[in-house]
């Protein structure tokens, strides 16, 4: 777990991002989620700023990830 925040996803990251596309998630939702796998807890506009997503694509994104139920939201 990395102790400061990270900016942008690494290229690393988005080697398993595009990985996750070839399953058949969506570039939003597999942004997302990885950078949510680096988290225990974090924000939208967190996510927003590492992924390069508007807040509409991520509000999406988590909606989704709610609905499989691979996250929970926290009030």
């Amino acid at each position: 777990m990395p102790t400061s925040r990270e900016v942008r996803l690494s290229r690393r990251d988005e080697t398993l991002v595009d990985l996750l596309i070839e399953t058949g998630l969506s570039r939003n939702i597999a942004k997302t989620l990885v950078f949510l796998s680096k988290r225990d807890e974090t924000t939208s506009v967190e996510i927003e700023k590492a992924t390069g997503l508007r807040q509409p694509e991520v509000s999406i994104a988590m909606q989704e990830l709610r609905r499989r139920k691979w996250v929970d939201k926290r009030d």
